[in-house]
């Protein structure tokens, strides 16, 4: 295993942490949201490649990714979706 895949697997395992304890949080703290104004939006990004490098045998996670935010006019992210852009 080469130094940066660990890194890159200790990384992902320290984000996946983070993120289930922010969403033990959030779950509990907000509730009962009241906004007038709630806008969809999307982010681009990709995971080890652009999609356009992806080879066959690649990962199916490698390639393009795409984030899905509903975000209140507080700046507040109510609701996401992660992954991959389905036709």
């Amino acid at each position: 295993m080469s130094v940066f895949s660990f890194a890159s697997q200790r990384s992902n395992i320290v984000l996946r942490i983070a993120g289930e304890r922010a969403e033990s949080v959030l779950d509990r703290k907000l509730q009962n949201i009241r906004a007038d104004l709630v806008q969809i939006d999307e982010a681009w990004t990709f995971v080890q490649k652009k999609q356009r490098s992806v080879r066959p045998d690649d990962d199916p996670e490698y390639g393009d990714q795409w984030a899905f935010l509903a975000i209140t006019e507080h700046k507040l992210i109510t609701a996401y979706a992660l992954g991959k852009r389905e036709a």
